[in-house]
C-alpha cells in the first residue's frame, strides 16, 4: 500500500470495543481503525469530528482496506471544548467521604 498519508475525521466510534471509522472527505469513504493502529494519542481521547490522518494498509486479519498508524491531529470543535484526556489532564478525583 502506499505511504501517502491521507486525512480525515472520526466519524464513529464504538465503545467498548474500541475500534471506530475515519471519513476521508478526498474521496468521501469511510475507513475502519482499530486502537492498535493509534500512534500519538489512545482510543479515550478520541471523539467524533476530530481530525486525525493516517495511511492506507491491508488488514492482516481479512485483507480488507483500513486506516493505520493514525495521528490525532486535532479537536474540530470550537476553543475551550477539548476533553481532560485531549488535553492530558487527569481524571477529576472524586471528593473523599467525609465521617
Amino acid at each position: 500500500m502506499s505511504t501517502e498519508r491521507k486525512t480525515g475525521s472520526i466519524a464513529r466510534l464504538t465503545r467498548p470495543s474500541v475500534y471506530g471509522f475515519i471519513h476521508c472527505q478526498a474521496d468521501q469513504r469511510d475507513y475502519f481503525f482499530h486502537q492498535s493502529q493509534l500512534d500519538n494519542c489512545t482510543f479515550g481521547q478520541l471523539q467524533e469530528g476530530d481530525v486525525v490522518s493516517f495511511v492506507l494498509g491491508e488488514s492482516p486479519r481479512d485483507g480488507k482496506i483500513e486506516a493505520q498508524e493514525v495521528r490525532f491531529d486535532h479537536h474540530d470543535a470550537p476553543p475551550g471544548t477539548e476533553t481532560r484526556a485531549q488535553l492530558g489532564l487527569p481524571k477529576p478525583r472524586r471528593n473523599a467521604r467525609r465521617s
